[in-house]
């Protein structure tokens, strides 16, 4: 399976704040959404499926029960939360979702760097004593 413009579950939960556990009990009790597999049965999730579970996240912090909102339509949910669908964005956490994205960056890059930095220290090491 092509996983081009899927996500895995963990972006899914920086992006929304939602936990993964929390994301796959919304899926699994609710039907909220219904991601994808890929060939190794691992959830990934399309852009608009993480636009949902946003709205829906926003509609339980305004006090409506998830299993009465999570049955409502892509539209209707707009609708309850205050969707701007001209832009793809909650109005009101267009900063929070670049302050997510920037966070999810710096967290795998970090990572990443923590990673590769002893190695790349020992690599140096060793070209430095043997050359």
């Amino acid at each position: 399976m092509k996983v081009k413009n899927l996500y895995p579950i963990r972006y899914v939960a920086l992006q929304t704040g939602l936990s993964t556990h929390l994301i796959r009990v919304w899926e699994k009790r609710h039907q909220a959404v219904v991601p994808q597999r890929t060939d190794t049965n691992r959830r990934v999730f399309s852009r608009e499926e993480i636009k949902r579970l946003q709205m829906l996240k926003n509609a339980v912090r305004a006090g409506h029960s998830i299993s009465q909102i999570a049955s409502l339509t892509t539209e209707e949910l707009r609708q309850l939360v205050g969707f701007d669908a001209t832009n793809g964005a909650n109005v009101s956490s267009a900063s929070e979702r670049v302050s997510m994205e920037a966070d999810y960056f710096f967290k795998t890059s970090l990572a990443t760097v923590l990673i590769l930095m002893p190695r790349a220290w020992n690599l140096f090491w060793i070209e430095q004593r043997y050359t």
